[in-house]
């Protein structure tokens, strides 16, 4: 599959990982368009996220089931747009967590046939008692089948609401837009809510199922993609219309996201201006900017698109299916089972570890994403705000080893294919070879050469941390491009125009190190503890939604719990006044003006924040210079030069 490529891939099963703990994988195998009864899936588990995410394929063991008491406010939503006529009167639940904060889970906000756009819910009276099911994705090598997934979830503070109503957040959640969901575990609202703010999360459609384009075909299948997209924003706009009834302030909305959903939400803050309306201020956590967006009149995704729907065809054929035109978007002809085999067949490393070079690193996007179709969305987000955009607040951050378990899932496939054992020792023809063949011939040499991060000559204290056991050199300077060019620098050129537009911006560097790894035996120990004892992509979760104690293992240490706590608390702030979120935030302020941000101020989150909250630069590297080109545009241009320096000590 010549369209996308391994870190794609990768990124595309990994990017969502909420903390947790996962089984080891097995050995990939080829794609084949085999029959599959419906509800079962035979696949590779080691590039599927729920194979390597247990809160993604069911509760941990110390998350407490749904309350079951009746919660005594029950509010009315009575916009026609939104309720049957009279109104509907909607009745939640005690959180399990806490009595005082009340949850209305599952609330319908859309319906939506199969590619084709959402279409607004009209809610009757009911007993919210449980969520709604999850969009169609793989976990644990069974299909989740219900397309009708288009829900969301409330939690709401002890009443009564201040004047003006309380501040609301809403989550977008990440997954590489093909798994996840707003009711993992991790991602419980209980924490927020206590703090007075409301709580919402949400489900999305995913995969082919929300990102499929192709528009000339022989199935009669007219898909133009972003219905996942469409699916968050109608999710906004019934946050923007309705919250009132919850006791929420409208016009202090604040969305925010993580990977994937991080992505989402740079799309709506700066690429589509028809979300502008819905919210005030924006968090984005871990936004890989440097992944691509493709345009839709691009070749790739057609390319996909195509390869997808011929898969899909092969699959439902082997079943006794047709193929015939209008077939393959008909569910009654075409199973949910079918479509996700022949997504999932797509994505395995037998199929993408020949396509080493463009791409690697991200720079053709993922397989499953937004595309510019200039309709919805505008343009790439790190260019710039779409004409009539305005800059609105934003906080922004990243963990400090991001690029550690791609690469060391990367390594796993590439010893998967060759039958070799050195899973976190690539060679350096392997090494040059992904980066000449992602940016350009001689890149790798020149990267040397500009800053010691990226130096394979030896693994040394005078080039590399000597507390990094867990690499080689390429392996280290691999998950050292990862980190830094997809996660670091491109938000920093999108940091500079958020000041240069005269919006408030804060900016985060969580460094805390790993309680145990939350990603299991997938990544042979890049996040472990005693291992590569990386912080790695998707770690400050739990701390974020403050549900430490639920998601972890063991009972975690009084100084994570209390950084849970501190962290959950700051984002709150941001929310309650994003233009000035108090003492936390005041020497993390972002006044980014020139191409020298190296001494740019980030909030250090690790266990010291709860006492003393401490300041550091969001580019402790010192690598803005060497990236900085590949932002001012789509182009591959070469990577830039700078001085080597000695990397800090890990935190």
């Amino acid at each position: 599959m010549k369209s996308t490529s391994i870190m794609a891939a990768i990124a595309a099963c990994t990017l969502m990982l909420a903390p947790s703990l996962a089984a080891k994988p097995a050995k990939p195998a080829p794609h084949r368009a085999a029959a599959v009864p419906a509800g079962t899936l035979t696949v590779a588990p080691s590039v599927l996220p729920e194979d390597m995410s247990m809160l993604n394929a069911g509760a941990p063991a110390h998350a407490k089931p749904l309350s079951t008491t009746k919660a005594a406010a029950c509010p009315t939503v009575t916009n026609p747009t939104w309720a049957v006529s009279g109104g509907a009167q909607l009745c939640g639940i005690q959180s399990q967590y806490n009595a005082n904060v009340t949850l209305y889970p599952g609330i319908q906000y859309a319906t939506a046939n199969r590619w084709q756009a959402p279409v607004a819910n009209r809610l009757s009276s009911q007993n919210l008692t449980g969520f709604g099911p999850e969009c169609p994705q793989v976990k644990a090598g069974s299909v989740l089948p219900n397309e009708n997934c288009l829900y969301l979830n409330v939690w709401v503070p002890p009443g009564p609401a201040p004047a003006g109503g309380f501040p609301v957040m809403v989550f977008i959640h990440g997954g590489a837009f093909v798994t996840g969901a707003g009711s993992l575990p991790v991602y419980d609202g209980t924490s927020f809510a206590a703090n007075n703010v409301i709580l919402v999360t949400l489900n999305y459609r995913l995969g082919p199922l929300g990102f499929l384009v192709s528009t000339n075909n022989s199935y009669g299948v007219n898909a133009g993609g972003n219905y996942g997209i469409m699916d968050q924003q109608m999710a906004l706009h019934w946050v923007s219309d309705n919250i009132d009834v919850f006791g929420g302030n409208a016009s202090k909305i604040t969305i925010f996201g993580e990977s994937a959903g991080a992505m989402s939400v740079g799309l709506h803050l700066r690429s589509i201006p028809s979300s502008a309306s819905f919210f005030g201020a924006a968090i984005m956590e871990s936004n890989p900017v440097g992944l691509r967006y493709r345009k839709a009149t691009d070749p790739g995704p057609s390319v996909i698109g195509g390869q997808f729907l011929n898969a899909l065809c092969s699959a439902v054929t082997q079943q006794g299916g047709s193929c015939a035109k209008g077939a393959l978007a008909d569910p009654t002809k075409t199973s949910t089972a079918q479509i996700l085999t022949a997504a999932t067949g797509m994505l395995t490393e037998a199929n993408l570890i020949v396509d080493i070079p463009a791409g690697f690193f991200g720079i053709d996007g993922l397989p499953w994403q937004p595309v510019i179709d200039g309709k919805l969305i505008q343009g790439q987000p790190f260019q710039g705000y779409a004409p009539g955009m305005k800059a609105k607040p934003v906080l922004f951050g990243r963990n400090q080893d991001e690029g550690a378990v791609f690469a060391a899932l990367v390594a796993t496939a590439l010893a998967a294919k060759t039958s070799t054992a050195a899973n976190t020792q690539p060679s350096t023809l392997y090494y040059t070879a992904v980066v000449d063949g992602s940016f350009g011939l001689g890149a790798t040499k020149k990267l040397a050469k500009a800053n010691l991060r990226y130096n394979t000559s030896g693994k040394n204290p005078s080039n590399y941390d000597p507390s990094d056991i867990f690499y080689n050199q390429n392996g280290q300077a691999a998950a050292n491009i990862v980190t830094d060019y997809d996660f670091a620098i491109g938000n920093i050129v999108m940091s500079n125009q958020t000041a240069a537009n005269q919006a408030p911006m804060y900016a985060y560097y969580f460094t805390q190190a790993p309680l145990w790894d939350i990603y299991g035996k997938v990544d042979n120990g890049a996040c472990a503890p005693g291992g590569g004892n990386f912080v790695c992509h998707g770690a400050e979760l739990p701390y974020v939604f403050n549900t430490l104690a639920n998601v972890a293992p063991e009972p975690p240490p009084p100084a994570n719990l209390d950084l849970a706590a501190a962290m959950n608390a700051a984002w709150v702030a941001f929310a309650v006044n994003p233009a000035s979120p108090g003492s936390v935030w005041s020497n993390a302020y972002s006044n980014i003006r020139s191409a020298n941000t190296t001494g740019t101020p980030a909030l250090i989150l690790n266990a010291s924040l709860p006492t003393t909250p401490t300041t550091g630069p969001i580019d402790p590297y010192g690598v803005y210079s060497v990236w900085q080109s590949r932002f001012s545009s789509t182009s591959a241009a070469a990577p830039g030069h700078r001085a080597g320096h000695k990397p800090p000590a890990k935190k």
